[in-house]
């Protein structure tokens, strides 16, 4: 269970569904979309090596190197290949999925999830993790997160609300909107409505989308960002609280612009990912100090 807490940031105030403390190992929702896996272990004990790809501090790849190592597989994980500065100075998510017995393999190759499988012959004891955790079986655990909120709403007579959430692949906030109609509301920080889109329909055609919300201000995924530190550090401050530095600025961003248009109260869901703040941060003052 989720704690729900009340805050308020630049005059507004929200509820925040702290996602980021629901489990004592995976943070936020990596705990949702690896639930059919962890409340099912009999249906997975023939694994014995897991792989997934995706980015270099990608928050699902550190989620996976915690869940191979309390399982004792092995974790292969494929990634294009490292910068040089991360590869003389590994830190963050990298460092601490290393630190967990990742094994990571680089490939100027494109990354997709039937290529990955063709670099391996015999699978048997494989499983296939595709990127961000984008998965038909994470249903399991998002539909938990939503009769949380479900349960927090009725216990607190709240009839009408929103659920905002900040999307990468998009899976967390398409089956929250399967579970809470039309309440759902979600950024696209990975790229624009038109990918979240075709992210939403590769999970699965036949489902309602949520509610798109698209900011009107430029920005590149992973890209350093003077407007989203700003935020970062604003939240911080007024809330004691941190978000991470990937998605939460987007998303707040986006919703400080919307904010009187959704209706209240507004649950904005923090799903963790934290952990890769502090490489996050080092970019920022070498950005910083060589901007002075």
């Amino acid at each position: 269970m989720s704690p729900f807490q009340k805050i308020s940031f630049d005059n507004k105030d929200f509820i925040l569904m702290r996602d980021d403390l629901n489990h004592p190992i995976f943070s936020g929702n990596k705990a949702r979309k690896l639930a059919y896996i962890l409340n099912n272990p009999d249906n997975y004990s023939k694994i014995k090596t897991i792989v997934s790809f995706g980015g270099n501090q990608s928050n699902f790849m550190l989620a996976l190197s915690q869940l191979a190592k309390i399982k004792s597989w092995d974790f292969h994980y494929w990634i294009k290949p490292l910068p040089k500065f991360l590869k003389q100075n590994k830190n963050g998510n990298l460092q601490l999925a290393l630190e967990n017995g990742m094994q990571l393999f680089e490939s100027n190759e494109s990354l997709e999830l039937e290529s990955i499988k063709a670099k391996y012959e015999n699978t048997k004891d494989f499983y296939f993790f595709d990127q961000g955790g984008r998965n038909p079986l994470a249903e399991e655990g998002i539909a938990s997160c939503a009769l949380e909120i479900k349960t927090y709403c009725e216990k607190n007579k709240i009839k009408d609300y929103s659920v905002v959430i900040a999307s990468g692949t998009g899976t967390t906030a398409l089956y929250l909107e399967k579970y809470l109609k039309q309440k759902v509301f979600t950024v696209p920080c990975v790229g624009n409505s038109q990918y979240l889109k075709q992210q939403f329909n590769d999970i699965d055609k036949n489902l309602n989308h949520p509610q798109i919300l698209e900011p009107q201000f430029r920005t590149n995924f992973g890209q350093l960002d003077i407007e989203n530190h700003n935020i970062y550090k604003e939240l911080l401050q007024q809330t004691t609280i941190e978000f991470d530095l990937l998605y939460d600025p987007i998303a707040w961003r986006v919703l400080l612009e919307n904010y009187d248009d959704l209706s209240k109260p507004i649950i904005y869901i923090h799903c963790g990912g934290t952990s890769g703040n502090i490489t996050m941060m080092n970019r920022y003052k070498r950005f910083l100090n060589e901007s002075s």
